[in-house]
């Protein structure tokens, strides 16, 4: 039978809070019992609704009942092989009323609320618009669910504001790139002023 991802986590989460539950650390916190009582029940509760259908059958790529991919919430047929995507939904919205006038275009949002996807014709050229949010986690949702559903190639292009570190080129502009350089300072930030072992690996 497929084992649901939830089901996993649920009984990893049932077995930490009986643990935490029975702990003598907790006898001078009794205010914590009625969170971890509430913690037990709606872990039992999950695992006996998921028993019921069993939700994911690939825990590594999952998709739901329907066959959708997880984040997207989108199965084979729902995008095109061009796409644009945007942070804003609002953005994706405005786009979209440029898709062409006459022709059907579908709008999907995800169950999660995280991904707006419309699909229609642009100049009778099949594309679909996602908005996506920001961060690396949400462009890596869109490539890789988007490239498990589509038959390639794929064209995905990101469509978004950025600031410059070239003071010849004003606010506004629009710049096409060519090349990316991946920078992330969030770990660096952290580290101990001596470490230069961790600030040069970022």
């Amino acid at each position: 039978l497929p084992i649901s991802v939830e089901a996993v986590m649920a009984v990893n989460l049932m077995s930490l809070s009986r643990r935490l539950f029975q702990s003598p650390r907790l006898s001078a916190g009794p205010q914590l019992r009625p969170v971890l009582r509430c913690m037990q029940q709606g872990v039992r509760h999950a695992m006996t609704a998921k028993a019921e259908q069993p939700y994911y059958s690939n825990p590594n790529f999952p998709r739901d009942p329907d066959n959708q991919v997880l984040h997207l919430g989108l199965k084979e047929g729902d995008v095109a092989r061009r796409i644009l995507t945007v942070g804003d939904p609002a953005r994706a919205q405005r786009i979209a009323l440029l898709l062409d006038a006459g022709r059907p275009v579908s709008v999907k949002q995800s169950k999660r609320g995280d991904f707006t996807t419309y699909t229609g014709t642009y100049k009778n050229v099949d594309v679909s618009i996602v908005s996506i949010g920001m961060g690396k986690a949400m462009m890596d949702f869109l490539v890789r669910e988007a490239r498990a559903i589509s038959v390639p190639p794929i064209l995905i292009v990101r469509y978004g504001t950025c600031g410059s570190i070239d003071t010849s080129i004003p606010p506004g502009t629009v710049v096409i790139s060519d090349e990316c350089v991946s920078v992330d300072s969030n770990v660096a930030a952290f580290a101990d002023a001596g470490d230069q072992t961790a600030k040069n690996r970022y």
